[in-house]
């Protein structure tokens, strides 16, 4: 089997694992899901698959987008069935799901207009440009209200899925990187490599004691 496939087989593995054990631990309410970040994963990643899948990705790319995709809908239905969770939403979680809402719809229309021929192939580099811009902005976005949450209170989430997203992300990145000369899209490295570095994040912010480390 080649190395590119084993990456994509690890990562999909550890992406399912981490869901597992993240939908296990929300729904005994050992932690509390932002409702607003977890919608963002969920039609965020849905669109991203699309993107991908007319970039060129091979199924190696496409396999961890599709199971976030269906896993990030799970998780955002439970999260906003959780009342306590819904009220602790503030006014910065609502303006960034604006923001992110905005931008996504951009970079959907810019990727439609590409994709059915109304901007010419000459124009295909700039617009794959924005596209990365625009694919990035939305992964940040997504992922701010989690991250203050998790920086303001530790005990919202728990490290052990995020390690192992993380890992997971490292070994899409690897398979992407190795799948380079096949797919010849650049573009598709954005996404493992920002997911890679903000599951990471959230990982280290949800250790048990960093709020009073931090302190």
């Amino acid at each position: 089997m080649p190395w590119s496939s084993t990456f994509a087989l690890v990562a999909g593995i550890l992406q399912v694992l981490g869901y597992v054990c993240y939908f296990h631990l929300a729904s005994r309410r050992s932690m509390e899901p932002n409702p607003i970040s977890w919608l963002m994963f969920a039609y965020g990643t849905t669109f991203l698959v699309m993107i991908e899948a007319g970039l060129g990705a091979t199924w190696r790319e496409l396999m961890l987008p599709v199971f976030c995709a269906i896993s990030s809908i799970a998780v955002a239905v439970l999260a906003w069935r959780n009342r306590k969770g819904v009220v602790s939403l503030t006014m910065y979680d609502w303006w960034t799901f604006r923001i992110d809402v905005m931008l996504t719809i951009a970079y959907i229309a810019l990727w439609t207009l590409l994709w059915s021929g109304v901007i010419g192939a000459d124009y295909r580099d700039t617009v794959l440009a924005a596209l990365l811009a625009g694919i990035s902005a939305t992964t940040l976005t997504a992922f701010m209200p989690l991250i203050r949450s998790a920086f303001r209170n530790p005990a919202s989430e728990h490290p052990a899925p995020w390690f192992v997203w993380s890992i997971a992300y490292a070994a899409l990145l690897l398979t992407t990187v190795l799948d380079l000369p096949e797919t010849n899209a650049a573009p598709l490295l954005v996404y493992p490599a920002i997911s890679f570095s903000l599951h990471a994040l959230v990982a280290i912010l949800a250790v048990p004691g960093m709020e009073v480390r931090r302190e």
